[in-house]
């Protein structure tokens, strides 16, 4: 796996990498894999991660922990996370599954520093010690492709790599999807944008054009989440990436 574009640098004693046109950081673990794995290709998910529906048939008494993630606050803020968990609670009561915990997760699926995906680690203990299973909707609620990017690259799926060391941070737990491992992105995307839907009453088609008033809007449901990262350190790229602005609208928002 080769990253482009890509300057290092040495902070707080680990090693970083700094993506010049989308500000991400890579974990140093994931460095010293890529050296490992150069010529990394694309995993096949089902072999490390389990389909819900197939994997019930062997072992019909499981304990299941939900996991759910989004990648920016702007996502939590309108409730995606509590719209996965309900899906994913609904799917399992058909099937009498137990549930014993949920965990949601606000950060970029590519990040498999511990630290920084913390409540996924918070999952893996609580599984470790109930002999449970983890469940989340699909692959891409788990872990993403560095390099996938929604607007140019959005079929990059995560690689031999990448799946190895998710492996390890989630210390040989058995995975589950309710979305079957090998569908493609574009196929994920399809059954959420339907589950999406679905869950909120929507009847889809196209998008209706933007109302007058709409950055007003923005602005008052944007600004308490943009100021409170501000005011704690947070800079500016990183409070884009995570609220879904760009870069100069929230230099805006904090100078006004």
């Amino acid at each position: 796996m080769t990253m482009k574009n890509a300057s290092f640098y040495k902070t707080n004693n680990q090693t970083v990498v700094k993506k010049h046109k989308d500000n991400m950081i890579a974990t140093s673990i994931l460095r010293r894999l890529e050296r490992r794995y150069q010529n990394s290709s694309e995993a096949k998910a089902s072999a490390y991660i389990h389909h819900l529906v197939e994997y019930i048939r062997q072992h019909p008494n499981i304990l299941v922990i939900l996991y759910v993630r989004v990648s920016t606050d702007a996502q939590a803020y309108n409730h995606n996370l509590e719209l996965q968990i309900r899906y994913l609670r609904k799917e399992l009561k058909k099937l009498n599954i137990p549930i014993i915990g949920s965990y949601r997760e606000v950060s970029s699926g590519w990040i498999l520093d511990p630290q920084e995906r913390w409540n996924l680690v918070n999952a893996v203990q609580q599984a470790i010690a109930k002999k449970a299973v983890i469940v989340a909707l699909s692959v891409n609620r788990f872990l993403r492709n560095i390099n996938f990017n929604t607007k140019s690259n959005q079929e990059a799926l995560p690689t031999e790599v990448e799946v190895e060391q998710f492996v390890q941070l989630t210390k040989g737990v058995p995975l589950l999807t309710l979305v079957h491992p090998d569908k493609t992105e574009k196929e994920v995307r399809g059954f959420i944008s339907k589950l999406g839907q679905e869950i909120k009453g929507n009847k889809g088609g196209r998008p209706r054009q933007q109302i007058p008033g709409y950055k007003k809007r923005e602005r008052l449901e944007k600004l308490p989440i943009v100021l409170e990262l501000y005011n704690r350190k947070v800079k500016r790229c990183d409070i884009a990436r995570r609220t879904g602005l760009k870069w100069d609208r929230v230099s805006s928002l904090i100078k006004n």
